[in-house]
Formats: C-alpha cells, structure tokens, sequence
C-alpha cells in the first residue's frame, strides 16, 4: 500500500511537471501505471481455474472455521457475480473499493510461473511495485526486453536465500548501475499476506553516479517493450517435505492483490504528453499511459526519436533541461523541400549546420542550394531564394573552356566574377570572343584559341602585337625592325610605353658618346665612371672642383725681393681661408714664378691669385707673364695665340682675397711645361713704398667650359653654357671655403671634370693619414685623421707633428716659453727660451721653478730639486721636510735651517721608529724641562706614549704590542673612564641591560640583540616555565638570552610558555599540559578549552571528552545503531531534566512514566496535580498484584507443559489460550490507577488511536511516496550541508578565538576563570550573538580607523619628504649663489677694477658705482662713449617701452596658461614639480657658473678696460627705433656694404663667428626648454642680474668709444702699418691681446646673454623667442663679422665702425626685450611663491584636521575596545 501511494505521489508529480508547452526547455509525459488499459496485454503462464473451480486454502485463515475456497476463472471477474475469478488482468489497479476481493492467483503448487506484460511501443520504466495476497516468492527474476520480446535482460534477482538460489549472483545493494544483483529482503515468509515487492530501475542511492541520463547504460535499463517476472520458488511452511497430500499443496501457490509498473512513454524530452497509436486522441483514458508520443522540437516518431521532415540541420538529440535540442529547419534557399542530415558535413562546420539539401530546383545544387549548376551562374542582382537566381552562361564555344562554362558566383577575394567566361590561354573578352594581344585567328578546335603573332607586342602600336584577323605587325614611333622588337639608336628599353622606347639620356661627360646598349640602356662610360646613364663616380674616386690645379705660393721660387713665409695654424672648428701650410709674404719687387707641368685638357685657362692684403690701399701695378717651353704650333689648338695675350697686368683690391683674370684667359695644352711669373711692381703707380706688403696663398687654372664640346656644339651645348653663367657657377670656385654647389652647377661641373680628366679621378687618401680610402665624391677630400691636412691627408697641418698611424699630434708650444708655435715635425720640440726645458717649453729646467720666470731652488743645502710651480723643494734630505727643507720630518726633532747647528734627530716614543715600538708620529723638546714630549697616537698616553690611553687596553711596551679600544659594542659609556680593564679588555660597565667580556649579550632575565641595544625583560610564565633548566651561569628558569625563548613545562609553547600545545590543556596545573583526548568521532576538533578542558562537542554529543550524549540526551552516541535520544522528561513531572541511561526520567513524588508525564499508580487527579487515592485502592492494587503474580505462574506452567504434547490435535486451542493469555497480560501491564468503570472510555480511546494510527499510516504513504523525490535532492542538499558545516566550522573558530581572548582576559586568575566560564556555559549562545554583533562593529571602526591612520601616515611622510627636499635644494640654491657673489666679486675687480664687497671708491655690483679715477678699469674709459651715445639712447628707451608693451600682450596670452598653475590646489603636487625644476635649475646654474669662470680664466692675459670696452660695446647697446627707422637704418647699412668691394672675403673672415652666432641661437632655443625649471631660482639671482645688466649697459656704449679712438687714428695708420700687421701676428702685440681679449669677451658675453635666456625667458612663449631668433640672425651674423674685421684691419676697416655699432644694436634689442620680460616673470614668480607659502598654510591647517580626526578616531577605537572587553568577559 504504501508504495502505492508512493507511484499516486510520482504520477502526480510527473503529471505536474508535464503540463504546460515544451517552449524554451525539455518536456515530458506524465508518468503513470504501464498496466492501466493494457489488460489484454498482460499474460501469466499459470491462472487458477481457467479449465474450472479448483480448490485453495489460504495460511492465514488455518485458525478459522473456513479456510479453503474455490477458484473459477473461466468467466472475468465481476462483482456479485463471479467473484471467484483470478485471472491475471484482476491486478490491474482500478481504485475501487473492491479491490481486495480480487487479485490473481497461479495454480497450486506450481513453482516456475511468468507473468508477462508486451506494450506496443517503446516506454520508460521507473519502478515496479507488487502487492501479494499470498507469500511472497522465496525466489524471482524480473527480466526486460526493449525488441519487442526478441531478446531479454535481467533486471533483478530476488530470492530468500540469494547463495542457495542463485550462486554466483552479486548480493545488494548495487554499485554500479549495470550491476545485476540478488536482493533478499523482499522474499522473506513475513508477511503472510500484504507482502510487498519493490524494484526500481535507478535506486536513489545509484542516482549519484549519474552525469548522463541518455547514456547508453543509462537508455538500456530504462527503455522497454516487455516486461517479464519469473516467479521459480514457492515460500512452504515445511509440510510439504512430509505429506505429499494434494490438499496439503492447496495452500501453496502465488497470488497478487495488485502490480503497478510505473513508467511513460519514451520521448527523449520531445514530448509533454502522449497518445494512442491511433492517433485518436478522443476518448482518451485520464489513467492509462499511451505510447505515442505527441512530439514537440521538431520531431516525430512513436518515441520522438527523428526530426520531421526537411528539418535535419542539426543532429537529433534528446531534449535536456533548458537545451531542447529541437530540430532545425534546413536551409535550402526555398529551392527544394528535402534534406538530410551528414555528420561529416557537422562536423566540418563546427557543429553548426549538418542539413544537405536533396533534389534541388531552379538550376540550383549544394548543401544549400547555393551553387548554380555547371553552365549556369548566379545573378548577382538577384536575392538567392529566387528561383531565376541562376542564369545560363553565355560563353562563346569556340574560344571558352569546357564548351562555354561561365564562374559560378561573385567572390572579389577569389577574383571570381559570376557569369564571367573561362576563356582559352590566348582568349580575352566578355564572352571569350576576342584573341589576346599578340595573338591572332580564334578557332574552336585550337586548345588554346589563337595563335601566337610573330610580331613584339611591346613594340606594335596599342601593344597588340599583330591584327587579330590578319596577323600583320603596326610598329611604335621609336620602335623599329620587321617584327616591331627593336630600339631606334639612341633609345633603349622596349616596353608597353606608348613611343615603345625609352631616351638613352646619356651624360655628355660621364659617357664617350650617347649610344647606349639598345636592351639595358648602359651608356659607354669613361674610366672610374659608373651607372646606367654614367653620370654617378666610382666609390674610390671623385671628380673635381675647378680650382683642382692648384699652386701653393710657398712653394713657388721667390725672386727679386725677398719676401716671408708665413705658416699658419688651422685651429679645430674655425673656417680656413687659406689654402696650404700658409702664405708668401711679398713686396715692391718681389717676383713668384710657379711651373706648370700638369695640364690635363688643352683649352683656355681662367687665372686665379688667392691673397690676403695686409694695406687698405689696392695693389695696382701687378704683372703676368705666361713663359712658353717653345713658340707656339699654329695647328694647335693654341695656334691663334699672340704673344700679347701672355702678357697680363692687372691689379689687387685691399677689400677682397681673391683675384681673377677672366676675361683674359691662357690657352695651355696638355703634356707642356709651362711657367707662370707674377712680379709685384708697385703699390701705386709712381710712388715707392719699400715696406709695402702682400700675402700670396696661391694661385689656381680654371678650365673654361666653352672648350669642352657639351657646352660648344649645338643648342644644347649653349644651353648648358647659359646655365653655367646664369647660376654664376664658377664664382663657388674662387673662394677657399667652398659653398654648397646649386644642383645645376653640381651637374655641369660633373661634365667639366669628367671630359677634362678623362673620367674620375682616383682619390689616392694617404692610408697613414686618412680614415677611408673613400674620399669626397665631389672635391675628392679625404677624410683626414685628427691633426692631418691636405687632399689626400698626407700631412701634417701646421702647428702638427708626427704624421702617422693616429694622425699628426699638436705642438702645444707653450708660448710662454717657447720662441715660436712651431714644433719640429718630426720629433715636436718646440724652442724654448733660457732656464726652459720640456717638448712643450711648459716647465723650468731641473733646479729651477717659477715657469715661465725660471729661478734657482731654495732648500736650505738638503735637496737639489723643487717644484716646477712655487719652487717647493722635492726629496728633501737629512730628515727634513717642508716648503725649504726647513724642518724636521715627523718623528724626528732639531731645526735643520742653515746656520742653526741642530741636525734633526729621532723621536722615541718609546723606543723609535726602527724598534718597531713607536706611537707617535711627532715629537717636540720642552724649552724649560729640555724633554722630548711625543705627540701620542689617540690610543696612547704619557710623554714617550709608553701605556694606553683611557678606554683603551694592550701593552704598547712590547714589540708588535699596542693599544686597542675597549670593545664593548657601544654599550657603554665612553664619557667615563674605567669601561675596560686595562690588561685584559674585558668590559666592566656594560649599559642596556647587557653583559658579557664585550656586553655582547643581554644579561640574565633579558633578551634580545645587545648588539642592537634591543635587550628586553623576558617574563616568563610562572605556570609554564620550566625552572629545573640553566643557563651556563646556573641561572635557572630564565629565558634565551638572544630569542627570548623561555624553557617551557611539557606541551607548553610561547615565547613566554604561557599557552598550551594544540590539543592540550590545564596549564594552571603547574606540571606542564594534559592531552584533551577529544572524542574524533563527537568532537568538531582536537581541541579544547584551555582552562576547563572541554572539548567543543557535535550536535548530540557531550561530556568533557565529547564521548558522550549531550546534556539532556541518553544512549550510544559512539553506536550508530544506537544513538543519542532527547530524555524530553517532562518538565513538570521530572527531578532533573537528565534522565537515566536507558531514557527514563528521574520522577517526582506521585509520578510516573518514562518521561515522567502521568500520575503515577494510586494517585488521583490530573497530572502534575496528582493525589494519593487512598486506603480502597491500595487494597485493590494489592489484589491485582497477587492475580498478576497467579497468573505469570500458571504462563509458566502451561509452557512446560505445552511441550510435552503434540501440535497436531490441540494446536488451534493452545493458540486461542494463548491469545487470551496475551491479551490478559496486556491488561495487566497497562494497567494504571483506571478503574473499572473507565475501561470503556479507554476502550474508545483506543479504537481512536487505532483511527490515528491508520490515518498516520496513510499519511506515512503519502510521504514514502515524496521519499522518491527528496532522494533525488539528497546529493544538492548533502552539499549544501556541507557548506553548512563550513560555516559552523568558522563560527566554531570564532567561538574559539572568543575563548582565547576570554583567557586572556582572566589568565590571572585561574580559579575565577574557570569559574565565570562554568556560570556562564548555559547563556553563552546570547552572549557569542551579542559579540558577534560587536566584532562586526568593531572590526569595522578598525578598519576605518587604519584607513585614517594609513591616510594621514601617507600624507605626513609625503609632506616631510617634500618639505626635505625643498630645504636642501634652497640651501643648494643659496650656496650656489653665494659661489656666483664670489665670482663675481672678480668681475668687478676686472670691470670696476675693485672686488665690490666694501663698495670703496671703484664700487661694484650692488654699490651703485662702479669704476671712477684711480680705478684703471675699464669703466673710466667708456664714460666719455657713454655720453656721445645718450642721444641714441633716448630713442633705445623709447623703443624699450614699445616693446614693453608686446610683451604686455605676450604676458595676457600667458595668463591663460597661469590658469593651470593656480588650478594647482595641493602643495605636495606643487611642490612635486618644484622639485623636478630646481633639479634641473641647480645643474643649468653650475654649468652657467663654470662656463662664466672658464670665460674669466681665458682673459687672465687681457686689461681690464679692454675687457669692459668690448664688454659693454657689444652686450649694453639697445635699440629703440621703429619698424620704419630700422628700415631707414637697413637701408643705409646696405649702401655702406654695396660701397665695399671685398663683402665676400669679409664674410669669409666672419664665418666662423657666424657659426658661432647660429650655435647661440639653437642654445636660445634650447634654453626655451629650461624656462619653466629657473622660476624658483630667478628672485634669488635678481640682485646680480641687475649688477651683470648695469655691467652690460656700461659696456656696450664702449664700441662708440672706439669708433672715436679710430677717427682719431686714421691720421697715423700709415705710418704704423708694417707695425700694426706685425702685431697681429705675434703673442705680445697689442693688437693681437685685444683680439683675443675681444674673443675670449665675446664668449663671456654670449655667457651672459644665456645667462639672461635661461632666466629671463621663464615664460616666454615658444613662437616669440623663434621670431625674434629669426629677427636677429642675420643681423647678428653681420655683427660678428664687423667685430672681427674690426679687430684685425682696425685702421682699415674704420670707416664702418657705425655700421658695427647699429648691428650690436640689433643684437642688444632681443637682450633688452628678455631682460624687460624677466623683471615681469620675477614679479609673477613673487606672486607664485605667495601662492606657494598659502599653500603651505592651507596643507597645516589640513594636516591639523587630520591631526584632530586621528584622536577622535583613537577616542572611538578605545572606546569601541572596551565595549569589546565588556561583552566577552560579561555573563548575562
């Protein structure tokens, strides 16, 4: 019965769950009784009476009267009327009431017997559940067949002997789904009727193992189409073995009241319900199971085992949870209805389409109809599904591939274009229709469809080749031959070009003609010439600059008047102009004859004379005369040449360097030898002038272009001459300095030099001397190794010696002592002056010093030697030492001085130096006590340093013996003698609680590192300690002297041996831990309480130990059999709540019951008011007594006796006595205090809880049923208990730590803590919520508390770190300045001519004054040039204001950027960035500082009133014009510059200044990239900006002063002039100091200008600074020209001294408008710095509320702290 609630419950479940669509997820049947409508189905191989009535008699009725019945089968069963009919389909279940009076029952006797059901169709079987009227078999098999009864398979054996029955059979339960098992439990005799039989397909138990239900062993138990139970073993009662009587096997045969086989309809999770197989679905039975499935998903089939038609896109599956796995339609493009599904096609997509699409339309074929048959294509314009989407092809056959098939489809990835023919190899066009170029005559039986032209495509007009009819060639303009497959001459490279060749293009100089190969386009080129056209060099070779036959001056014959060589220095990175190791210095009379023997080409030769004029007046009377080896032949090409045309006069300009005789030019030829005489007549015509001077460099032949043939024949060679004249190309050749050549005349100059040389010019580089055997390819300059000139870098440049392997080497000729700057080439001696000595002349010979003023050594007769510099004296003899030799040497003493007779004699201290036993360096003699006093080493004592010194120990007495610090390790106090014993060392005062020889250690009781000063008290735990252990000084229970580790009683750890070992406890015992013995199977862990020793005990256990039930429970806990049971004593009736060991509670007075809950016997009234009944019923109790005890006496007797007779006659009588019997003491045993006249009402009480019991029993079906179920949830609920029990774990450990802090809490006082701990057990639930609260709470306010804390830790170290560094980087800024006062201090006394620091009678900077009379500086002389330059700086201060105003405007743009600045909010990010500034600040101002003393230190040698004459003329002058007097201005300067004639040779002169000026300019531009970074630095250099200002004005308006000392000199400037050039060259000439004064001051003033940018331009815009760069390049680049022009032709060069001072007025504009701009800045970095220091007092009155925050959140953590305290110590 119970199990057939069970399959009502899952029926209705099943039924639940299968209601509703199959949409989104699987679905399935109901699942109900297989049998319900299937009677006919059903068939049992044994029915009794089916042939008539058969007699049976049934076990159970034995005792009543009638016991045997009939059994009729011929006719069904029917109520009333044959109720005696047991055929098989009476098991069926029909839920009526009737359904115990009719069941099925098999023949007597027979054992094997069958019952079969055959569905018809596949089903799902879950369960079978019998219900027997009869025994249950003693043995049965339930089989399976899912083939329609073709073959079967065991389910289940079952049998009540499974070893007998069945050897050999696995016994239950079952381990593995496809195990086949005997199960004994369902065949025992018991019961006699009502007997059930249960089997289930998948037990709960078996679920588990499960992952997929549609696995084959899965689907192979479940699926069925027969069922089969072979019933082979009937239960007898042993009779049988005895009689064989036919009546006596009438009682023995099988018979079922029912059978349900649970199951459904099988359809994989296709199907919410199913119906007959019909398809009939009216009439419907709501009971009986179908078996065709009303398929969902898309599919079909009595089970839904196929998709439906043309929906085979995705493989059949079954449904599974929320994956329905529905069959997909397939995609055919609605060109058919049929399709298939191919695993390999699945399996290939990725497992996304697996259809195939069968018997496609509309020309269609593919998977998906997608593809267009064979001669057919897709449309393109057309959607796929269309069923015109395929066109067919049109092709034409004769020239198509394949009879006239077309591309498929459109694919530009594939270059497939839908409809496109496949034409034949030599076929073209749409439709195949057309030969290719090149070919001709289409034909369908030629494979390839054309034939081939004989003609060149690349040469036929169109690139056609031949006429695609006729086969005739059509040739291109320059394409000739009869197949159209060859250039015209001149023209290379056939090709599809539409002229069909290419120009050869050759060049007219690199090639012999313009020829070229008609295939490759090569030119024929002329030796070491390279490259298709011939117009690129070989690699190794050059060609040449027109002034390659080139004669050095000094080398030439000098006759007449002697003249000089002059060699010349090339300094590293200037600009030469000269060509050569120097000039010849010629005069009046003077004649140079030069040989010429290499002319290359004969033509006509332009002559250039190289010079240097030395007089401001022209050379006017110079004459050439070209002397020929013989008359000229008149058929050369020189035989029109007259001999007047040899003559040449012409003169040389004092405003140029160079001279050309062009027009007039020398017809020279190739292979004579040639003389070439200058003679220099006069200076003047008809005047004398002896002294007269004229530096030749050189002389040079240019060939002139019009010989050569490219610039002679045709247009085109006078084009290239126009060019070569229009371009001006043969002036880039007079200069030494060569410019970039301009493109064109780069190109003309290639042919020049390739038809003059006859190709290229090998570079022949000096392999000593050069890097690279690669030179220039224009010029061919190699490249010369350090100090190595010349072409070919086979020399030494001037000033060099040693020409080798590393180049040449400087002489480095110290002028100061060598006569000249020239060396010895070979060895590099330079020549020294007297006393001199040195390669370099840089240092006084031995026994001399003071260079370059050598003197004799002084040093008092002990040394012949002293220093080169001072005149120190080295190696001083006789134990002297000192500047002269004056003294003694440490460790000796006398006064060795000359004339004093004391020779320096040994020091003993004690025992002197070569004893080995010395301590002291030095000694004296005591005047008074004439005692030697030794100056001790720190470590010793005495006057002869013979003990040790205080703190100090050894014996400094003996040899090797000495003095060493007593070594204490820092732990005592050094102030105070005595720390050390003297002869030992062994440490007597040790501090810090430390000890030992050296204090090395802690002392006793304390720990730690001594070394470290970290010795600690040690505490140790009285409780846990192990005093019986001593240290090596018998000191005993006390800690590690280095750990602090205490020795610890048994199973106690901690440092301080105050905890116990993990699972051990009482360490208040005092003999170290006991084990806590935690119970492993009632315990949560190991471990226990510390001081109580409990061990925290699972749920249902209890005791100490744990190994036992928990309070208020009784039984086993260790027995699983037995358990823990509640004692549930009732609390009104019990003693105690504990009960007793078997479960009964310890009752009150007048209670009885195990759990105590009833009055006891003899009381009255209702419980727990229960009274004494009194004398009657004690009398009345004691008769029931006595008859209980009569009775269980007569039990007894009439057992022994019963024994002795036989069963046979009075087995039913001895049954009903002792049912009676039974009965009787049933009445005795519940007999209580009732009394009669109750008996009926407990009569009813009873038949109510027989009511319940049946009510409950139904109930308890109802829940068996729902067991089905819960089973399947156990294993999600397992794990969720298991998660459970983590977190009780946790909760456990925290109860635990709770614990721990609670022993902390009360570890003082054990006795009390055990104590609160026992109080409190029976409320510690309350408490651990309350505290669990407030650890959440409190963990809580620590962490906001760290957070804080961490925060304000972050922003102090952040401020502290950033308030470091802004300190050292001011003071780092304030050294620096005070270094830059200091070096300044020397300017003045350079410029003012005093230091400035007492601001005296010369002043200085920051005195207001500077210079004056008496003063010999170089202010007093530019006074009276600052008077005569006031008017023009009138117009500078006007001009100032105006550029004031810009920069206004400049100031307003800025502004914007100033925005961001003030955005700046926190002073740690302010002050972030100052700190990467300054960093760069303070390296910019060191590099600043050094360059300003390397520019001072360079004009040691110069006056100072130079210094500040050139000084204040080039750095002080201001311009302040307008744009129109500027141009006024301009326009004047370019009249003064057109009235000169040698602009270019002064250019030339200045172009290392100009370099100079450009590299200025990029260092401006540069400094843009600093200006932010020297902000914070500008307000604390202001002060000496302003002086270096004042400086710079004072010295600019020096230059007018020179301009009047010049008009003042233009008197006397002839009569100086041989003196004056003779300055120039020499070191000590006047002149020469002031040139190189005005040198090493332009530098100085470039120094200060950078200065002036690096600060001044803070926040200049980049746009400014590159404008006003551009502004005043140019005019700078004239300026350094004029100054040093100035400097070197002074009296020359006078007249344009204005032109000098107006271009430093443009330089000095940009000075002034960044100086104006700085003052601006400087008031802005003021206002920035405000901002800074508000910041500043922003971020305190910050850090202050932090301060503030951090104390309320310490006041709330204390607080919190002690509400924690309170709540786990408290026990309410």
């Amino acid at each position: 019965m119970l199990f057939y609630v069970l399959g009502i419950v899952l029926l209705q479940a099943l039924g639940a769950r299968s209601q509703g669509s199959c949409e989104g997820e699987s679905c399935y049947p109901a699942t109900g009784d297989l049998l319900i409508g299937r009677e006919s189905r059903l068939s049992a191989t044994s029915t009794c009476g089916t042939s008539g009535p058969e007699p049976y008699c049934i076990v159970s009725h034995l005792q009543d009267d009638k016991k045997c019945f009939y059994c009729d089968s011929t006719r069904p069963w029917k109520k009333t009327e044959n109720e005696r009919s047991h055929r098989i389909a009476n098991i069926v279940t029909s839920f009526d009431i009737d359904r115990k009076n009719k069941w099925w029952q098999s023949v007597n006797g027979v054992n094997d017997v069958s019952i079969r059901l055959d569905l018809e169709a596949m089903f799902h079987f879950t369960h079978l559940v019998m219900t027997f009227k009869t025994f249950r078999p003693a043995a049965m098999i339930v089989e399976r067949s899912s083939d329609f009864g073709r073959t079967w398979n065991i389910y289940r054996y079952f049998a009540y002997d499974c070893d007998t029955m069945f050897p050999g059979v696995q016994k239950a339960p079952l381990r593995k789904i496809t195990d086949v098992v005997c199960e004994e439990r369902y065949s025992n005799v018991e019961p006699s009727t009502d007997g059930e039989v249960i089997f289930r397909v998948l037990p709960p138990h078996i679920q588990s193992q499960i992952t997929d239900p549609y696995s084959d062993e899965v689907q192979d138990l479940i699926k069925i189409t027969n069922l089969r139970l072979n019933f082979t073993r009937l239960h007898t009662l042993g009779d049988v073995l005895l009689d064989d009587r036919p009546e006596i096997t009438e009682k023995y045969y099988y018979a079922l009241y029912d059978m349900i086989v649970r199951g459904s309809c099988h359809c994989y999770g296709h199907a919410h319900r199913c119906i007959p197989i019909s398809g009939d679905i009216e009439g419907i039975e709501p009971h009986q199971v179908y078996g065709n499935c009303d398929c969902k998903h898309n599919t079909e089939g009595l089970n839904c085992e196929r998709c439906k038609p043309f929906h085979n896109d995705q493989p059949w599956r079954p449904a599974q949870g929320l994956q329905t796995h529905a069959c997909k339609l397939c995609n055919c493009n609605q060109h058919t209805t049929k399709c298939h599904f191919d695993p390999a096609v699945y399996e290939q997509t990725g497992g996304i389409s697996g259809g195939v699409c069968d018997d496609c339309t509309h020309n269609t074929m593919g998977r998906n109809c997608e593809q267009c048959l064979p001669f057919y294509y897709m449309d393109p314009t057309r959607d796929i599904r269309d069923p015109n989407i395929c066109r067919r092809c049109d092709c034409d056959p004769n020239g198509s591939e394949m009879g006239g098939e077309c591309e498929s489809r459109s694919d530009p990835m594939m270059n497939l274009e839908a409809g496109r023919c496949l034409c034949k190899r030599y076929v073209t066009g749409q439709r195949c229709d057309t030969c290719m170029n090149g070919h001709w005559n289409l034909r369908r039986d030629n494979p390839e469809g054309c034939e081939a032209c004989t003609c060149n495509t690349l040469g036929t007009i169109g690139n056609q080749g031949c006429d695609k009819q006729t086969g005739n060639c059509v040739c291109k303009r320059l394409v000739t031959g009869r197949s159209c497959d060859e250039c015209y001459d001149n023209f290379y490279g056939l090709s599809d070009d539409p002229e069909g060749c290419q120009n050869c293009d050759c060049n007219p100089g690199g090639s012999y003609n313009t020829v070229c190969d008609k295939i490759t386009g090569q030119c024929p080129c002329r030796p070491n010439i390279i490259g298709r056209r011939c117009d690129t060099v070989k690699p190794g070779y050059f060609i040449t600059y027109m002034d390659y036959l080139l004669y050095e001056a000094e080398y030439s014959r000098l006759l007449g008047v002697l003249g000089e060589i002059e060699k010349r220095v090339q300094p590293i990175g200037v600009v030469i102009t000269w060509t050569g190791t120097g000039f010849v210095e010629v005069k009046e009379g003077s004649i140079l004859e030069f040989n010429i023997d290499n002319i290359p080409y004969s033509g006509n030769y332009e002559l250039l004379i190289r010079y240097e004029p030395q007089l401001q007046a022209n050379w006017e009377n110079i004459r050439i005369t070209l002397v020929r080896p013989r008359p000229v032949d008149t058929s050369s090409i020189c035989g029109n040449t007259i001999p007047s045309e040899d003559q040449l006069a012409i003169s040389l300009s004092s405003t140029n360097r160079y001279r050309s005789t062009y027009p007039s030019v020398l017809c020279l030829e190739s292979g004579e030898q040639y003389t070439i005489r200058i003679e220099f007549e006069s200076l003047i015509t008809g005047q004398s002038r002896p002294n007269a001077v004229i530096r030749i460099d050189s002389i040079a032949l240019l060939p002139q272009p019009v010989n050569l043939p490219p610039f002679s024949e045709g247009n085109t060679g006078l084009y290239r001459l126009e060019q070569w004249e229009y371009y001006t190309c043969m002036d880039s050749f007079y200069r030494v300095d060569k410019q970039s050549l301009q493109q064109v005349c780069e190109e003309l100059l290639f042919i020049i030099s390739t038809i003059t040389y006859n190709g290229g010019i090998d570079c022949a580089c000096d392999p000593t001397g050069s890097t690279s055997n690669i030179c220039a390819a224009v010029g061919g300059q190699c490249s010369c190794k350090p100090n190595v000139v010349g072409r070919t870098c086979d020399r030494c440049a001037p000033g060099t010696f040693g020409f080798g392997p590393n180049g040449c080497t400087a002489c480095a000729c110290n002028m100061g002592g060598s006569k000249a700057e020239f060396c010895d080439s070979a060895t590099g001696i330079c020549p020294c002056m007297p006393n001199v000595c040195g390669r370099n002349c840089d240092s006084c010979c031995s026994g001399y010093f003071n260079f370059p003023n050598c003197q004799v050594c002084t040093c008092n007769g002990h040394a012949t030697e002293c220093e080169a510099v001072g005149g120190a004296c080295q190696q001083c003899q006789d134990n002297t030492d000192g500047f002269y030799c004056e003294r003694c040497r440490d460790g000796f003493y006398g006064d060795p001085r000359i004339g004093t007779g004391q020779r320096c004699q040994p020091c003993l201290c004690p025992s002197g130096v070569q004893s080995g036993i010395q301590h002291a360096n030095t000694c004296y003699l005591d005047n008074q006590t004439q005692t030697v006093i030794c100056n001790c080493y720190p470590e010793f004592d005495g006057i002869r340093c013979d003990r040790c010194a205080n703190n100090y120990y050894g014996d400094p007495t003996v040899l090797g013996g000495g003095c060493s610090l007593c070594d204490c390790n820092g732990n005592t106090d050094l102030s105070l003698p005595g720390n050390c014993m003297a002869e030992t060392g062994e440490c007597t005062n040790c501090l810090y609680n430390t000890a030992g020889p050296h204090c090395e250690i802690c002392a006793t009781d304390y720990y730690g590192d001594a070394l470290l000063r970290s010795c600690r008290k040690c505490s140790c735990s009285f409780l846990g300690t192990d005093t019986t252990v001593c240290d090596f000084e018998n000191n005993c229970g006390v800690c590690n002297r280095v750990t602090g580790q205490c020795p610890c009683l048994p199973n106690v750890l901690g440092r301080q041996c105050d905890t116990c070992e993990e699972n051990y406890w009482r360490l208040a015992s005092g003999m170290g831990c006991e084990a806590c013995n935690c119970c492993p199977q009632g315990s949560v862990s190991l471990q226990c309480n510390e001081f109580s020793g409990q061990c925290s005990c699972q749920d249902g256990f209890g005791g100490r130990d744990c190994c036992s039930c928990q309070n208020l429970y009784f039984g086993d806990p260790l027995d699983a059999n037995i358990g823990c049971t509640p004692c549930d004593c009732n609390p009104d009736g019990s003693d105690v709540y504990q009960c007793r060991n078997d479960g009964t509670c310890v009752c009150r007075d007048r209670v009885t019951g195990a759990k105590c809950d009833r009055c006891a016997i003899g009381t009255k009234g209702n419980f727990p008011y229960c009274d004494p009944c009194g004398e009657c019923y004690d009398n009345w109790f004691l008769i029931i007594q006595e008859l209980r005890i009569e009775t269980d006496n007569l039990i007894a007797q009439a057992a022994n006796r019963s024994s002795n007779f036989t069963s046979g006659a009075f087995a039913k009588n001895f049954t009903i006595i002792e049912k009676n019997m039974q009965e009787i003491r049933d009445i005795l045993d519940g007999f209580g205090n009732n009394t009669g006249d109750r008996l009926e009402e407990y009569e009813e009480a009873l038949r109510q809880i027989q009511r319940e019991l049946e009510s409950n029993a139904d109930e308890l079906d109802k829940i068996s049923g729902q067991l089905v179920f819960v089973e399947l949830d156990t294993e999600s609920e397992n794990n969720r208990i298991d998660r459970l029990n983590a977190s009780a774990i946790d909760l456990a450990n925290d109860i635990k730590k709770l614990e721990q802090d609670l022993r902390n809490l009360t570890r003082i006082d054990i006795e009390e803590a055990l104590k609160i701990i026992y109080e409190s057990r029976d409320r510690a639930n309350a408490a651990q919520q309350k505290v669990n609260g407030t650890a959440n709470t409190v963990a809580q306010s620590a962490g906001v508390r760290q957070q804080v804390e961490d925060k304000i830790a972050q922003l102090r170290t952040q401020f502290n770190n950033d308030l470091d560094g802004y300190r050292q980087r001011v003071d780092a800024v304030e050294n620096d300045i005070q270094d830059l006062e200091q070096r300044i201090i020397d300017l003045n006394t350079k410029v003012c001519g005093s230091p400035g620091d007492s601001c005296g009678s010369c002043g200085g900077a920051g005195c207001g004054t500077c210079g004056g009379l008496g003063c010999n500086a170089a202010l007093s002389i530019a006074n009276q040039a600052k008077e005569r330059a006031q008017l023009a700086q009138n117009k500078f201060a006007q001009k100032e204001i105006d550029a004031n105003n810009i920069l206004g405007e400049v100031q307003g743009a800025e502004g914007e950027s100033e925005v961001a600045l003030e955005a700046a909010q926190k002073a740690y990010d302010a002050a972030l960035r100052a700190k990467e500034d300054l960093g760069s600040v303070g390296q910019n101002l060191s590099r600043l500082v050094e360059d300003i003393i390397d520019a001072l230190n360079d004009v040691d040698g110069a006056k100072p009133q130079q210094v500040e004459d050139i000084a204040r003329e080039t750095l002080a002058i201001q311009i302040s014009l307008t744009p129109e007097e500027i141009k006024a201005l301009a326009d004047e300067i370019q009249q003064l510059v057109d009235s000169l004639d040698n602009i270019e040779q002064i250019l030339n002169d200045t172009r290392d200044d100009l370099l100079r000026v450009t590299e200025l300019e990029q260092r401006a531009d540069e400094a843009k990239q600093f200006a932010e970074s020297v902000k914070a630095l500008a307000e604390y250099v202001n002060t000496a900006l302003d002086n270096a200002k004042e400086d710079q004005k004072e010295a600019g308006v020096a230059i007018d002063n020179a301009n009047a000392d010049i008009r003042d000199a233009k008197g006397s400037l002839t009569a100086i002039e041989s003196e004056v050039n003779s300055a120039l060259i020499k070191a000590n000439a006047s002149l020469t100091m002031v040139q190189m004064m005005q040198d090493t001051l332009k530098d100085l003033s470039f120094a200060f200008t950078d200065n002036k940018n690096n600060i001044q331009t803070a926040a200049e815009s980049a746009e400014n600074a590159a404008l006003l760069a551009n502004a005043t390049a140019q005019e700078a680049e004239e300026l350094q020209q004029s100054f040093d022009t100035v400097k070197k032709e002074i009296d020359a060069k006078a007249s344009r001294a204005a032109e000098f001072r107006q271009r430093a007025e443009v330089l000095l504009e940009g000075a002034t408008l960044l100086e104006a701009d700085t003052k601006s800045k400087l008031s802005r970095l003021r206002d920035l710095d405000d901002d800074f220091k508000d910041n500043k007092i922003l971020l305190d009155e910050h850090t202050r509320s932090l301060e503030a925050l951090k104390a309320r959140a310490a006041s709330a953590l204390s607080t919190i702290q002690e509400r924690a305290r309170f709540y786990e110590s408290c026990t309410i």
